[in-house]
């Protein structure tokens, strides 16, 4: 490039950025489309979006089962803390004890062979990730 030019170079957005957000333009039209405009799909089945918006304005403001969407959250927020710290505090030690007491490992091994293949989530299953 000559030294003279002023070529201006400026940023790009990403292809996968530019397909992302034309993908939910796209479904926002079809659900405003299904909902809204044509009425084909029910408000029962699918609520527009603006029913939506208003529903969640609502709950942010007005407690509902005793407390708030923010109170809610905080609890949510506070049991997955208390699971990660006695994930930690159990974990860790255990990992330890497995690392270097071989007979530990021997007798707990059988026990995570079983948990292994069992799927995670869902009412039956375990509701944690062993490896």
């Amino acid at each position: 490039m000559p030294s003279g030019s002023a070529r201006s170079v400026r940023p790009t957005a990403s292809p996968a950025l530019a397909w992302g957000a034309g993908t939910l333009a796209t479904l926002l039209v079809l659900w405003i489309v299904a909902t809204s405009v044509t009425g084909i799909v029910p408000a029962r089945v699918l609520p527009s979006p603006v029913a939506v918006v208003q529903r969640a304005a609502v709950l942010v403001a007005t407690p509902f089962s005793g407390a708030t969407l923010e109170g809610h959250a905080v609890a949510s927020l506070t049991r997955w803390a208390i699971g990660v710290v006695f994930a930690i505090v159990l974990g860790i030690p255990l990992g330890i004890l497995l690392a270097w007491l071989p007979p530990v490992r021997v007798a707990v091994n059988p026990v995570f062979e079983l948990l292994r293949f069992i799927p995670p989530g869902g009412p039956s299953g375990r509701r944690f990730v062993s490896t």
